[in-house]
């Protein structure tokens, strides 16, 4: 069995199936066989069976990886006489699974003016009670991003 490092493969039930250790095949031989078809992610070997005879049967279920957000900020308030702006950066890792989107909530009372980071497509403000901004980028990211509010 193979998934992509985004998908989780939990293994159930097996019947006339028995289990084999993948460190056992070669590196080689791995990567030959799982060749990515065109547009799709590369797969990952996962589980492997032996049996000797049909029928035999398995129960396989498979979950979504969820991504795992950090976000450390660094921030500078400027005090003026018609105004105080506060300016942030944000350094974002995703961890885990990639993100296509996030989502940041900035109370209500505040006006964005600008937004820009790296790999980012657009934002757009949700009119929400909790003041939301959904962040969107140009790709799935994972790692480091920075991302700069005032």
């Amino acid at each position: 069995m193979a998934a992509p490092d985004t998908v989780q493969v939990q293994v159930g039930a097996t019947k006339g199936l028995n289990a084999m250790n993948v460190a056992d095949f070669s590196p080689e031989a791995v990567t030959a066989a799982l060749q990515a078809a065109p547009g799709r992610a590369p797969a990952a070997l996962k589980r492997a069976f032996r049996y000797q005879s049909a029928p035999f049967s398995v129960v396989v279920s498979a979950t979504r990886v969820l991504p795992e957000i950090r976000v450390v900020e660094k921030g500078s308030l400027s005090v003026a006489d018609e105004r105080i702006v506060l300016s942030a950066q944000l350094g974002v890792t995703v961890s885990k699974a990639g993100v296509f989107s996030l989502r940041l909530r900035v109370p209500k009372e505040y006006d964005v003016e600008t937004l820009t980071g790296e790999d980012l497509s657009h934002w757009d403000e949700v009119d929400d009670p909790e003041g939301n901004i959904v962040v969107h980028f140009n790709k799935q990211v994972t790692g480091m991003r920075t991302l700069n509010i005032v």
